[in-house]
């Protein structure tokens, strides 16, 4: 009974520790994440397109689309803001994300969505790719919604730091 006891608490001190680990590690990678100051990264162009983003046009869309379309010259143009929030490797899930984001701050006057027939594919790790959004869990409700919807298990995944 005595030893019962003994793993009881060794266990819960040990669980305890875990969490305080977890949440001491995470809470220092989450300020490292969002402090990075490099105006060219993709993280940045993913905080401003989920976060910041008031252009009147947004491109959205994979490699395609960050490489096929120059802002500035459909600026130029138009005479109106544009955004390109393409990243590389992404998909529609991943679009699709970042659009009801923005939805939810604002509509743009012309959404170009760009995507190729293999996104219109379903494979096995469509999912996968939405990892590039869990910083984003907690402060962004269109990520939080999308991820939980990836999987059953996400939800708890994301109880980690």
């Amino acid at each position: 009974m005595r030893n019962a006891k003994s793993l009881l608490i060794k266990l819960f001190l040990f669980g305890l520790f875990f969490i305080i680990l977890d949440f001491t590690i995470g809470t220092f990678l989450e300020h490292f994440y969002f402090s990075r100051k490099s105006k060219s990264s993709g993280e940045n162009n993913l905080y401003y397109s989920l976060n910041m983003t008031k252009e009147d046009i947004l491109i959205l869309g994979a490699s395609t689309a960050i490489h096929g379309y120059i802002p500035q010259k459909i600026e130029d143009s138009l005479g109106i803001s544009c955004y390109n929030t393409g990243l590389n490797g992404t998909n529609i899930y991943f679009s699709t994300t970042i659009l009801n984001s923005v939805l939810k701050r604002y509509v743009p006057r012309i959404v170009i969505f760009d995507m190729t027939a293999w996104e219109l594919v379903k494979y096995d790790d469509d999912f996968d790719q939405l990892s590039e959004l869990y910083p984003y869990y907690y402060s962004n409700e269109s990520v939080r919604e999308m991820v939980d919807f990836s999987g059953k298990n996400e939800k708890f995944k994301m109880l980690s730091k």
